[in-house]
């Protein structure tokens, strides 16, 4: 559990349906529920449509680290369960020097003119699989190739990595559709409780 100025949250497996029944019965409301995946690095397939050509990806450690800090905070606005994020920049720091930190996983888009970071996709070198931490894009640019293009490149890295499979959770039930229509294998579910 992890407290904050206000709320009280707790996450809890559903495997332990007694933790969740005890949380219940304490009070904690059911905010969110997600699943964990197994994924097969080859579920989705290269990259076909190409950038614009005033948008380029780069690697983490070659973007501003304020600048990353904000696109990190805005498209975490849109999690389900992060309503309202306000990031910790000493925390955020900290992920960018740890081990499982590898930029060749952490890709980044900018408009090459404006400089405006667009989105991003973040791969942690976990073991004994990478995990998907993030793939997100900012609302003027969802309805393109974007999201596709980060999702490509950060799969070249995990592949180049040596491994076969990727993790990653989700709480939207279209994405958690999509993912085992591709051969992911769910691993699990939690729920992010709250307290008021």
């Amino acid at each position: 559990m992890a407290q904050s100025d206000g709320p009280l949250y707790a996450h809890v497996d559903l495997a332990r349906r007694e933790l969740a029944a005890a949380c219940q019965s304490a009070g904690f409301e059911i905010e969110v529920e997600s699943k964990r995946y197994e994924v097969p690095v080859t579920a989705f397939g290269p990259e076909r449509s190409r950038l614009a050509s005033n948008i380029q990806l780069l690697r983490a450690d070659q973007v501003d680290a304020s600048a990353l800090f904000r696109l990190d905070e805005t498209l975490r606005q849109d999690v389900p369960g992060l309503n309202g994020w306000v990031g910790d920049r000493a925390a955020f720091d900290k992920e960018l020097v740890s081990d499982t930190y590898d930029p060749s996983g952490y890709l980044v888009a900018q408009h090459n003119e404006s400089g405006e970071l667009l989105g991003l996709i973040r791969f942690w070198r976990d073991d004994p699989s990478p995990k998907l931490g993030l793939l997100g894009v900012v609302p003027s640019h969802r309805r393109g190739v974007l999201a596709h293009a980060l999702l490509a490149q950060g799969l070249a890295a995990v592949s180049r990595w040596g491994s076969l499979i990727f993790t990653t959770h989700t709480a939207r039930p279209s994405l958690q559709r999509r993912l085992e229509a591709r051969g992911a294998v769910c691993t699990g579910s939690f729920t992010q409780m709250v307290h008021r």
